[in-house]
């Protein structure tokens, strides 16, 4: 069974703030929601279904779908509300659209879940230190109050730390097998093509929107450009 590793390139902070946002921030994640979430149409199963809506006006208000995220799920992220375990996988979506937003770069790639404790032996073996194994680049807590589903696990890869990772896994990659390359060249040219990280630590953070001469970005733009001082950290999640 294949599992989906995802990868974002952004300040851990800049996320952290979207769960105890100020207003204009939250004006920006909202509208994001808003646009980018569309709930399905309820619709009965079985022949009523099939004959479709059996009123003119159908009935107000949104239905709670498990799973897919909506607005109430947006505003309890936001304001660090408890969320229900029936609405964690919900508010992960919702989370990894803030994230694409946020991040200069993200990416998607497939891990073997029965091949990892194989392919960490095999960067091991060539003496990669422990602490940047696979699993490492979601080892560090991200201390948000949204917890993780008993699927995912999340977490991130400090900024001081992704050099050091690429330099091992860079000079281990001759000799690993071609199941441990495939995943660690794929990490390794995800992190070459993101900008120099600490050119970036000179620039405006987006929490500092009351500084920023220009207006706020269209949140629903091809690419959000991250505009973050804090150095880029990589933000990774495990979904199996």
């Amino acid at each position: 069974m294949e599992a989906e590793v995802r990868l974002w390139a952004v300040s851990v902070d800049s996320f952290r703030q979207c769960f105890a946002a100020p207003p204009e921030l939250a004006s920006q994640l909202l509208a994001l929601t808003d646009q980018a979430i569309s709930t399905p149409p309820h619709r009965p199963k079985g022949l009523l279904g099939m004959l479709g809506p059996l009123t003119r006006h159908p009935p107000q208000g949104r239905v709670i779908v498990p799973g897919v995220p909506n607005r109430q799920d947006a505003e309890a992220m936001m304001t660090s509300r408890f969320i229900a375990s029936d609405r964690l996988s919900a508010c992960w979506v919702l989370a990894g659209i803030w994230l694409d937003w946020l991040a200069t770069a993200h990416t998607t790639i497939a891990l073997p879940v029965d091949r990892v404790d194989e392919m960490e032996f095999d960067l091991v073996r060539q003496n990669v230190p422990t602490e940047l194994s696979i699993r490492h680049l979601w080892q560090v807590r991200l201390d948000i109050p949204l917890r993780a589903t008993p699927t995912l696990s999340v977490g991130f890869l400090p900024h001081a730390k992704i050099d050091h990772l690429s330099q091992a896994w860079s000079a281990a990659e001759p000799v690993l097998t071609e199941q441990t390359k495939a995943f660690t060249s794929t990490v390794l040219a995800f992190i070459s093509a993101l900008p120099d990280r600490d050119a970036r630590s000179n620039q405006a953070r987006p929490d500092q929107v009351d500084q920023a001469p220009s207006d706020p970005p269209d949140p629903l733009g091809d690419a959000h450009v991250s505009t973050a001082t804090a150095p880029v950290d990589l933000i990774a999640w495990w979904l199996t």
